[in-house]
């Protein structure tokens, strides 16, 4: 990466030429890029999201070092682990100089040659089996949608989520279309969606913040309720 001391040279000078070199390095390895938007902290900084699996992230944040960019505060998460590689929610940060502009060095060509060999292994996944059993594989909805609350009301457990209430057997609308909420356990739901083949089931957890922050919160926001 160029180190400058221009200061302008952060500040994108041109959308569109920003915008086209990242269009191309999202073309080049068919990345779907959910959401670019500028940092609400620090407008010379903008935050990608993508639905990548692991060996296509590796292309592409290869692809991305070859540009005027600097990468910080990478999170992945766990999506959807039943397809074949499994698919993460990947975020993070990118603070262009000169729009975003190509560079060339020995060292990038290196780095995008290493990331090409397949056979790598995905560190972001772990399997958990018990001897002789086959548990069901869940698609992770905890990072797309927000499981804020569960309580009961009454003689049932209410589940919020994306600030509405759910109750066993209503459908939700979520980003794989309308599944229904068939199980309220301690820290997670569970729904379930009929596909051509069989059952595909989903998961959504609470988030677990940094630190006890998250805890904290969550007990609190159950008050006046009862929390299961």
């Amino acid at each position: 990466m160029t180190v400058t001391k221009d200061k302008e040279t952060t500040v994108i000078a041109s959308v569109p030429a920003f915008l086209e070199h990242i269009n191309t390095l999202a073309q080049l390895h068919n990345v779907i890029i959910r959401e670019l938007v500028p940092d609400s902290q620090n407008k010379l900084q903008y935050s990608i999201e993508m639905w990548v699996d692991y060996p296509t992230f590796l292309r592409f944040t290869a692809s991305m070092e070859s540009l005027n960019v600097s990468i910080s505060d990478m999170a992945i998460r766990p999506y959807n682990l039943s397809k074949t590689p499994p698919i993460h929610i990947v975020k993070f940060n990118i603070t262009p100089k000169n729009n975003a502009a190509p560079l060339e060095s020995k060292r990038l060509k290196n780095l995008q040659l290493a990331v090409a060999e397949q056979g790598k292994r995905n560190p972001f996944i772990r399997k958990v089996s018990l001897p002789g059993e086959e548990g069901p594989l869940f698609i992770n909805l905890t990072w797309v949608h927000k499981l804020e609350l569960i309580a009961r009301q009454g003689d049932k457990l209410i589940a919020l989520i994306d600030g509405h209430n759910f109750a066993l057997g209503d459908v939700f609308t979520s980003v794989e279309g309308n599944i229904t909420l068939t199980e309220i356990i301690k820290g997670r739901v569970i729904f379930t969606k009929k596909t051509d083949k069989d059952t595909q089931q989903y998961v959504m957890k609470f988030r677990r913040s940094k630190g006890r922050g998250g805890r904290s919160q969550r007990r609190n926001r159950g008050s006046g309720q009862r929390r299961r």
